[in-house]
């Protein structure tokens, strides 16, 4: 009977005494590229035009993230600052969320607005029209697009949901 009770415990107790791993891996979410797993990506390599598309199409504006180096310290605090934020997981009901890197950012002038930094966040509507207007209010003038960590978005989604989705916006 002893014999049987050890038998039945040892696949229990022997993956942590030889430190393998028990839990299952988490799945690669599409496009995230260390953005947050808890997110559901956009592939920008589908060009503004698809995505305008699949916003209209869902009736959700747009969150785009918008990097032009591959190395920036700015964006990787950025990305830890995201990757568990409830409040920002819970405002992303309202968006599509893209992130685009150098060699995907729509060559539209409006994306530019006040220059290249990394990273910077821009709202666009529905119909894709890019809406300035939602900014870190509490950033630098010179980089009214960029975030320190997820508090500051936070308050900008939150704007920007109410003002474009009014009472659709799930809050």
């Amino acid at each position: 009977m002893q014999l049987l009770s050890f038998a039945l415990l040892l696949p229990l107790l022997l993956p942590p005494v030889l430190g393998v791993d028990t839990k299952p891996a988490k799945p690669d979410v599409p496009f995230s590229r260390s953005w947050g797993q808890h997110y559901i990506w956009n592939d920008c390599s589908l060009g503004r035009n698809d995505i305008i598309q699949k916003s209209i199409k869902m009736n959700k504006p747009v969150m785009w993230i918008l990097y032009w180096e591959t190395k920036c310290d700015a964006c990787y605090h950025l990305q830890n600052s995201l990757k568990d934020h409830n409040q920002v997981q819970r405002l992303s009901q309202n968006f599509l969320f893209v992130n685009c890197n150098a060699t995907e950012i729509p060559d539209d002038s409006d994306f530019y607005l006040d220059g290249e930094y990394s990273p910077k966040i821009i709202f666009t509507d529905v119909q894709g029209k890019v809406r300035p207007e939602y900014y870190n209010k509490n950033g630098k003038a010179e980089f009214k697009y960029y975030y320190v960590d997820a508090p500051q978005l936070e308050f900008s989604m939150r704007e920007a949901a109410v003002g474009m989705l009014g009472m659709k916006a799930e809050l």
